[in-house]
């Protein structure tokens, strides 16, 4: 081989390195987080200012990246030929294509490519002083074909779909609690604050059979009983019917009243203007509202403009962080672990959480997320009473008390089959 065959040879094996760099930084700058990105910025790690920037203007660099690797290639292809044709007149150019076909391909796509995908990180702040020179020589270039590539994408526009979806993030989440990245406390607060946007106020509100309120035209008795037996810090009053509801009342108030010394007799001076809310309102529209008015319960109306129930901070902030008990709360026994085939479950019990944890079945398609109360109750075919039953996958869900015709209680016991001899 002449001096001239071995120069050209270096050539073609410098090319093929940065054949294998440019491939390494497509799919590297073509994966790379920008979020990830950031937090090197902010830890000062070599080569984390140009990476973000080129990150950010990937267009520009994706450009860069195809242009000098098709440059090289066409080099490494060219070069060949006159090495193989100087070696073989005959056949040099079948061997130069065939040969450098099968190294570009594995040396110049496949390997880099393959590496670069598992370590995206190091490859992106590795090459991006490099790839950071090479926008800059390309500038011209790459602006006219960034340019051309705009214009034409401009005629065939579509609908810009998010980075990702809702679905995808609860799926990312899922994924990086398997691999221990967070708790499942940390994953379960992260899907309450992705599914917040979607949550409206019928969802969350507690219904007016709920509700403790109390009549303006009650006497004094009357209203501080109710006041001191509850020691709700906010009561919705009522003119006659609680779909007439004129004010609200705070614990706080009352009590500096009777402190003073002064007349309780009549609260009218006492009571604070309602807000009013659609069922239909998302909460994050509630928790605006009530951070605007600095108020912290809000009246839910139905369709016709009665009374539905309330909707309290309270609740808001449960959507996110799951029940809150305050210090007058009787925190309910959800579940009463009779033996290992019979429970005793309160109405209120999350229907997922029994079903799952307790009964090891799959939730039922139409329970939609309620309270194991209200699908029980959905599933009877008129109003409970008690002893009321039905039977499901193996086990008696029975009706153990109610009032006011809701069911408060529920024994689940698996059913036994009957052998005969």
């Amino acid at each position: 081989m002449d001096p001239s065959g071995l120069n050209i040879l270096i050539v073609i094996i410098i090319l093929l390195m940065l054949s294998a760099i440019f491939s390494a930084s497509e799919t590297a700058y073509s994966s790379i987080s920008l979020i990830r990105l950031k937090t090197f910025v902010e830890d000062d790690k070599p080569g984390a200012n140009k990476a973000l920037k080129l990150a950010e203007n990937f267009n520009e660099t994706i450009t860069t990246i195809l242009v000098g690797n098709n440059i090289v290639n066409i080099l490494q292809a060219s070069l060949a030929t006159i090495f193989f044709d100087r070696l073989d007149p005959r056949y040099g150019v079948l061997y130069s294509t065939v040969i450098i076909t099968v190294v570009i391909l594995i040396f110049g796509e496949i390997l880099p490519k393959n590496y670069a995908k598992k370590n995206v990180e190091k490859v992106a702040l590795t090459i991006a002083p490099f790839l950071t020179f090479l926008n800059y020589t390309f500038k011209p270039l790459t602006y006219c074909f960034v340019k051309l590539n705009s214009e034409l994408l401009k005629r065939y526009e579509e609908e810009q779909l998010p980075t990702v979806t809702e679905d995808e993030l609860m799926a990312i989440v899922e994924n990086i609690e398997v691999e221990g990245v967070i708790g499942e406390e940390e994953k379960e607060l992260i899907h309450s604050a992705i599914e917040f946007e979607d949550t409206i106020i019928e969802e969350i509100y507690t219904p007016r059979t709920d509700v403790v309120a109390i009549d303006i035209n009650m006497n004094e008795k009357q209203i501080k009983e109710i006041i001191l037996k509850y020691h709700f810090s906010r009561i919705p009053v009522y003119d006659r019917t609680i779909d007439n509801i004129i004010g609200i009342i705070y614990e706080k108030d009352y009590l500096a009243e009777i402190v003073e010394g002064k007349d309780v007799s009549d609260i009218r001076d006492l009571i604070r203007p309602p807000l009013f809310v659609s069922k239909n309102m998302r909460v994050s529209e509630l928790l605006r509202l009530f951070k605007r008015d600095n108020i912290h319960i809000a009246i839910v109306l139905d369709e016709y403009g009665g009374t539905l129930g309330i909707v309290t901070m309270e609740d808001v902030f449960e959507v996110l962080v799951g029940e809150i008990w305050d210090e007058y709360d009787d925190v309910p026994e959800l579940v009463k672990v009779v033996s290992d085939e019979e429970f005793i479950v309160d109405a209120l019990c999350d229907i997922t959480d029994f079903f799952e944890n307790y009964l090891h079945l799959k939730v039922p398609e139409d329970a939609e997320n309620d309270d194991i109360g209200v699908w029980v109750y959905n599933r009877l075919p008129s109003l409970p009473n008690i002893n009321d039953s039905f039977d499901y996958e193996g086990f008696k869900f029975e009706v153990m008390k109610i009032e006011n015709n809701r069911i408060i209680k529920i024994r689940v016991a698996k059913i036994k089959e009957n052998i005969e001899e």
